[in-house]
C-alpha cells in the first residue's frame, strides 16, 4: 500500500554505501517518549501530513457485523453489465473505529467517527488537504480539508455480469488501493476474480471509467504532484507508468515484499531482501549500492513492516521491523534510533527532528531531536 509525508520518499544513497563498516551508534533513548496506546487495531499504520496532523489506521475485528448492499448504478457495455453496490455496515457488538487522528503533534488521539466502521485498506494524500481512503466494506472516501470531513466517491463492491448466449458469468471486484497524481487525475485499483481492473477518474472522483490494464500492481505512488509518471510492484516485477496508470511496464525483477522510494520521477531506491539498488534515470538502469550479505551492521529483510523515508539527499530513515535506523552522511555511519520497544508496525518522520513509531499492539512513541 503507498502516500504523503510518511510515504512520499526523498532519497539518494551515495556510492560508498557498500563500504560501510562502522557499528551502529545507539542514540539516547530518552529522545523517545510514549504518547498513546491505540488498542484493537490489527497491523496499525500511520501517516502524518505535517508535524501536527497525523492518522493511525488499520484493521478492526467485528464481534457481530451486518452488511446490507444496495445498488447505486448499473452500466451496460455490449454483453457486459456492471453493477456498482454501496454497502451499509452495522456493528451491533464491540464497536471499534479504524481511524484515529491527532492535530497536536501526537499528544492526543481521537477516534474519527461517523463515516466508516470497517477496516481501512489504504490512505493516499496528495497534499495536506486532499486525500483518499479505501475501506473494507463501505467504499472509497475523499477529504479536502485534511481529514476533518470525509465523503464517499465510490461504492464498495463491483458485480460484473458477462452474458454469453443463454449463460451469464458473474464475478466481483472490490476497491483495494487508491492513487492520484493531481487533484483531478487518479485511479482505484481493485482485487477479486477480475484481475487488473482499474477505475480511472479525470474529475477528482465525480465519475469513473472502467478499464482492464495490462499489469496488476500494488503499493502505487506518483513521486511528483502533477506528473503522470508513477511506480508500483507486483509479485514478479518493479513497475513504471508514464501515463497515469493506463499502461505499466516492468523495469526490474521484484516482488510485493520489496520496497522502493523516489525523490522525484528520476532518482530513487529499490530495496530487495538482500540488496539495495539505485537509479538516476527513472529505472532505465539500476546500480547496486548495498549488499546485506556482506554488511551486518543492521538487518533489513523483506517484510510488510519494513519501510524507508527520505528527508533529503543524505538524510534517510529505515524501518527494519524491530529497528529504526538513520544515516545522514551517505552511510559513512549509521545511527540506531530504535524506540524503547520492539516489533514496530509502522513509522513516520514528518520532519528531520520529529518522528513516530507504532508497535504491533498499538503503542505510539514520539521522537524529539535534541536542540
Amino acid at each position: 500500500m503507498k502516500k504523503f509525508y510518511s510515504s512520499i520518499i526523498c532519497l539518494t544513497i551515495f556510492f560508498i554505501l557498500s563500504s560501510c563498516s562502522k557499528p551502529l551508534d545507539p542514540l539516547d533513548k530518552r529522545m523517545w517518549n510514549k504518547v498513546a496506546h491505540i488498542e484493537d487495531l490489527d497491523n496499525p499504520k500511520m501517516q502524518f501530513l505535517n508535524e501536527d496532523i497525523g492518522f493511525v489506521y488499520g484493521n478492526v475485528y467485528y464481534a457481530k457485523i451486518t452488511i446490507k448492499d444496495s445498488v447505486v448504478e448499473r452500466r451496460y457495455v455490449n454483453d457486459t453489465t456492471i453493477v456498482i453496490n454501496e454497502s451499509k455496515v452495522e456493528i451491533t457488538e464491540s464497536v471499534k473505529y479504524p481511524l484515529w487522528k491527532t492535530i497536536d503533534g501526537g499528544r492526543t488521539w481521537n477516534q474519527v467517527k461517523g463515516y466508516f466502521k470497517s477496516s481501512i485498506k489504504d490512505i493516499y494524500f496528495i497534499d495536506e488537504h486532499t486525500g483518499f481512503l479505501v475501506t473494507e466494506y463501505e467504499g472509497v472516501f475523499k477529504t479536502i480539508d485534511g481529514g476533518g470531513y470525509w465523503f464517499r466517491i465510490f461504492g464498495s463492491k463491483i458485480e460484473i455480469q458477462v452474458r454469453n448466449g443463454n449463460t451469464t458469468n458473474t464475478s466481483y471486484a472490490f476497491p483495494n488501493e487508491v492513487c492520484f497524481y493531481d487533484k483531478d487525475h487518479g485511479f482505484i485499483y481493485t482485487t477479486g476474480l477480475r484481475k487488473a481492473l482499474y477505475l480511472f477518474t479525470k474529475n477528482g472522483g465525480q465519475s469513473w471509467k472502467f478499464k482492464y490494464v495490462n499489469i496488476s500492481g500494488e503499493d502505487f505512488t506518483f513521486p511528483e504532484e502533477g506528473n503522470p509518471i508513477g511506480y508500483s510492484v507486483n509479485h514478479l516485477n518493479f513497475l513504471k507508468t508514464e501515463d497515469g496508470g493506463l499502461t505499466w511496464n516492468a523495469i526490474a525483477e521484484g516482488s510485493v515484499s520489496d520496497k522502493y522510494a523516489f525523490i522525484d520521477v528520476e532518482s530513487g531506491l529499490f530495496l530487495t531482501d538482500q540488496k539495495i539498488y539505485r537509479t538516476d534515470n527513472g529505472g532505465n538502469n539500476f546500480t547496486q549500492v548495498y549488499d546485506f550479505d556482506k554488511n551486518y551492521e543492521w538487518d533489513f529483510y523483506s517484510d510488510q513492516n519494513n519501510k524507508v523515508i527520505l528527508k533529503s539527499l543524505n538524510d534517510i530513515f529505515f524501518l527494519a521491523d524491530c529497528k529504526v535506523v538513520r544515516t545522514t552522511d551517505g552511510c559513512s555511519t549509521f545511527e540506531d534510533m530504535s524506540a524503547p520497544a520492539h516489533c514496530y508496525s509502522d513509522f513516520a518522520f514528518p520532519s528531520n527532528k520529529k518522528g513516530f513509531v507504532i508497535t504491533q499492539d498499538g503503542v505510539i512513541y514520539k521522537y524529539m531531536a535534541k536542540e
